[in-house]
């Protein structure tokens, strides 16, 4: 993912921490149960990745703007 890619180097550059907050919607485009799974398989590979490199990763259960919103507040 190259915009991940671009948010680790300005991150690095920077001096400081990248996290990555991932926000999902109550009601996600009514997708399945089978949807969410292969979903949050990929959210919880990334995740590793990313712990992997010294980067963080936020799952939140929200709409996007108010979860990055609260999320701000709290950083």
């Amino acid at each position: 993912n190259w915009a991940l890619l671009y948010a680790e180097e300005r991150a690095r550059a920077n001096g400081g921490p990248l996290v990555v907050v991932y926000a999902l919607p109550k009601t996600f485009l009514d997708a399945t149960w089978r949807s969410y799974a292969v979903l949050v398989k990929g959210l919880q590979e990334t995740a590793q990745k990313l712990k992997e490199k010294g980067s963080s990763f936020v799952f939140r259960i929200g709409e996007p703007d108010e979860v990055v919103s609260e999320l701000m507040k709290e950083l």
